[in-house]
């Protein structure tokens, strides 16, 4: 019983340390992450296959299970930023890392986690 409570206090330590390393990025770094790169959504469903492919010359795609969103995407004070057409808002998105996963976080908090893909 004695070892199962140190591991469980162990776990609830290292538990905590990562969420400890979670890092805002700023402008600059969020431009070099997601330039010409594709990523792949992990959370918060992993129902269907989601990825996103992010242009350098701002041009961004969504794929759900082979279906293709075509949107536009920025970066403005710090944030990732995104339109959607014919949506003429765009929203923004605070870009925080944590190891591989990065995460897209809403100002209403939503979580959307992304991990570079598997070739």
């Amino acid at each position: 019983m004695l070892k199962l409570k140190f591991v469980l206090l162990l776990l609830v330590c290292t538990t905590g340390q990562a969420a400890a390393e979670e890092r805002k990025l700023i402008g600059s770094e969020i431009l070099d992450l997601l330039n010409n790169k594709t990523y792949q959504q992990i959370r918060p469903t992993t129902k269907y296959r989601i990825e996103q492919i992010f242009q350098k010359a701002g041009k961004t795609h969504f794929i759900v299970n082979g279906e293709i969103q075509h949107g536009l995407w920025r970066v403005e004070f710090d944030q990732y930023c995104s339109n959607w057409p014919p949506a003429q808002d765009w929203d923004c998105y605070d870009i925080l890392t944590n190891g591989p996963e990065i995460v897209f976080l809403s100002a209403r908090g939503a979580r959307y986690v992304f991990v570079t893909p598997l070739p």
